[in-house]
């Protein structure tokens, strides 16, 4: 049986050194297989394909594959057969596949044996007859080929240089105050001022302030809104007044901006109550910014300016100033350092009897004439002898204890505190950012992250998304991230109310959310905006986030509340498909990068840059060749 098995298998180096053509090979095949039983058709299946392996382009004497090499059909003379069909097939030319392999084939072996070659399961050559009542198949791979994928040609990748952003800012007004009791002739006011600064180049599409203040409804008008000194006015008979003193009212302030340096300048007053902001004070921005690839560090640092907010008695010669500051930590953060500066200025150290209702009942108003809150409902500190220009430096180590990840809330309090003010004249919470930054109240944060919040070269992308529906005191939103975002950015959610007290914000990639993610620490504690932690959201786009609000005292959730999200888009696509032309591979490489950037990010400098792919052999595949015999 050696023997024999000897005398059916043929070498590659004789094969080589004979320039035997495969007809040859074949018909001696199939002249042993005659004379043998059906058993051994498994030998001339493997005779075939290691043939087909062996035997170049260059070795045949066809007329037909003299044809298709004159016309350029077939370029490379050093193709195996093997190869050479494969590259028809890859290229989608079948019929000139199974002529190839027919002219070849189909005369050599006796009519006595059906056979037929695929190519991954694609019949590429075959001959029926006889019918099958034995079969035989052998298999081969070929690398380097696809089914529709060229063998030879070129890839191409793109960046965008520079772009343009479309997104939206929001800039929040937190709960502050007070003008203290006022009469029509003799008004008390709280002034305050805050400045803030926008990007160079930002192009202001739409622009939107969210009013919601407690001021008296009557009277007289006055200048409730003065923007960047004048440039735009809004006074309060200008808002739509319901029922009470509590306001919510929008106005278009489009073109009232600059690049640059913002200044808003509030003047709220009250009869007989504290005139001061609601959550939901905030102006909103739609844009579209051109930028360049930035670079994100891991390390965090920022310093959070205090509004400056004077208090003018009025006719009840009562006054006091009050104001919160929110910040956010986030979860990942390490190294967390924060420190603060509270100026105060024109305070009264109060010395007369009398008190207030408090946080654990009722207290000496002469004890608190200073007081700061921050995350909890009893004071951090108090000063019962407060100069009249006091400053009060907290570092680090003193408020590293109360210091969360999340949304932080600071309050501080002069001369007054929930809807009693004891002091007079005009007491102040200091800060003028512009010309005196350095002595100016302020909180310093400063931390870093493990890793840098985004990928090498991504764009960060802002979106927004409001509530909608109907105002109540319980509202809940789904958002998802897009399909392309690399990695999550900061999420926030800025709160809406035209009345408010205690609120409670869940989030979750599930309904109903069982996060807790912020809970209003103290009275008035509710900051426009409030930080959603990333740990608890899902970046995949399959999947809906929630974020859940509830107002503990029934105040309603207007439907402009909204969740904005921040994520990061690849700048860049790699290497795609291999194309036979080179412009087509630069058409697949821009229109793979417009994909990615989707609708948020535009680009009319994109960099391409094509490579040429030439006798790869592990580009594509491997394809299976098998042939199979039968008789």
């Amino acid at each position: 049986m050696a023997m024999s098995k000897r005398g059916f298998f043929f070498t590659v180096d004789a094969l080589l050194a004979a320039s035997i053509l495969l007809g040859g090979l074949l018909l001696l095949s199939s002249h042993y297989i005659n004379t043998q039983p059906t058993a051994h058709l498994n030998y001339l299946s493997q005779d075939i394909i290691n043939s087909l392996d062996v035997i170049k382009i260059s070795d045949l004497n066809n007329s037909y594959v003299n044809e298709l090499i004159a016309n350029s059909n077939i370029t490379d003379l050093n193709n195996s057969i093997l190869r050479q069909v494969g590259e028809f097939w890859a290229a989608g030319n079948y019929d000139v596949a199974e002529a190839f392999m027919g002219n070849i084939t189909g005369d050599i072996i006796p009519s006595r044996y059906g056979f037929g070659i695929w190519i991954s399961q694609d019949l590429i050559y075959q001959r029926d007859s006889p019918p099958p009542s034995s079969r035989s198949a052998a298999k081969k791979l070929i690398s380097g080929i696809e089914k529709n994928k060229p063998i030879d040609g070129y890839m191409s990748k793109a960046r965008a240089n520079t772009f343009t952003t479309v997104g939206t800012e929001i800039i929040s007004f937190s709960p502050e105050g007070s003008g203290w009791k006022g009469s029509i002739t003799i008004p008390s006011d709280a002034v305050i001022d805050k400045y803030f600064e926008l990007p160079y180049g930002m192009n202001t599409l739409n622009a939107t302030f969210f009013i919601s203040v407690h001021i008296q409804s009557g009277g007289p008008d006055w200048e409730l809104i003065n923007i960047n000194n004048g440039s735009c006015i809004i006074t309060k008979d200008e808002l739509n007044f319901g029922t009470g003193d509590g306001v919510f009212d929008k106005k278009n302030v489009l073109g009232c901006f600059q690049s640059g340096v913002n200044h808003v300048r509030l003047r709220l007053r009250n009869l007989g109550y504290n005139a001061h902001i609601h959550p939901g004070m905030l102006i909103k921005i739609d844009y579209n910014l051109n930028g360049s690839i930035p670079t994100y560090g891991s390390d965090f640092s920022k310093r959070y300016y205090l509004d400056n907010v004077i208090s003018y008695e009025g006719s009840s010669k009562e006054s006091g100033v009050w104001q919160t500051v929110p910040f956010f930590i986030p979860e990942d953060a390490i190294n967390i350092n924060v420190s603060a500066h509270i100026v105060g200025k024109n305070i009264i150290d109060y010395y007369k009897t009398g008190r207030f209702v408090s946080w654990s009942g009722w207290k000496n108003k002469r004890d608190y004439d200073y007081m700061m809150f921050i995350n909890n409902d009893v004071p951090f500190d108090v000063d019962d002898h407060p100069s009249e220009n006091p400053i009060y430096d907290y570092s680090s180590s003193q408020l590293e204890g109360e210091i969360i990840t999340g949304t932080n809330v600071i309050s501080i309090y002069f001369n007054n505190y929930g809807d009693i003010a004891w002091g007079g004249g005009m007491p102040q919470i200091y800060s003028d950012v512009i010309n005196d930054p350095t002595n100016s109240s302020y909180i310093d944060v400063d931390y870093s992250l493990s890793s840098p919040p985004a990928p090498y070269a991504s764009i960060k992308v802002v979106q927004l998304q409001e509530f909608g529906g109907e105002a109540d005191w319980e509202k809940e939103i789904s958002f998802s991230f897009p399909q392309y975002a690399a990695s999550m950015g900061n999420v926030f959610l800025h709160l809406v109310q035209q009345y408010s007290y205690l609120v409670d914000v869940e989030a979750d990639f599930y309904t109903p959310p069982l996060n807790t993610v912020f809970s209003s620490p103290s009275a008035r504690a509710v900051p426009t905006t409030i930080y959603i932690p990333k740990n608890v959201l899902d970046l995949s786009p399959t999947a809906n986030n929630y974020v859940r609000v509830t107002d503990r005292n029934r105040n309603d959730i207007l439907p402009d509340t909204a969740v904005e999200y921040n994520f990061y888009v690849p700048s860049f696509v790699s290497y795609g498909e291999v194309f036979a032309i080179q412009q087509e591979a630069e058409n697949d490489a821009h229109a793979r990068l417009n994909q990615t950037l989707g609708e948020f990010v535009s680009s009319d400098n994109i960099v391409i840059e094509s490579s040429e792919m030439r006798g790869v052999p592990t580009l594509w595949g491997p394809a299976i060749m098998e042939v199979r015999v039968w008789h």
